[in-house]
């Protein structure tokens, strides 16, 4: 069902950048707990980084 993932430059080239959006964009949300703060920047990096892991199996996918 799932493709294998060649982990090369170019995957990686999309793959960290999409890490990094997923941390500032749930990073910014405003609590005033540091231990919640930093619970939201790894739930971002982690939800980046699988959204880059589906995006990245699907792209070739629909390129046929």
């Amino acid at each position: 069902m799932f493709a294998f993932i060649n982990i090369i430059r170019t995957n990686l080239i999309f793959f960290i950048p999409m890490v990094l959006v997923g941390v500032v964009l749930l990073g910014e949300v405003p609590v005033a707990s540091k231990l919640v703060h930093g619970g939201l920047e790894m739930i971002g990096a982690v939800v980046g980084a699988v959204l880059a892991i589906w995006l990245l199996i699907e792209i070739p996918i629909l390129m046929g």
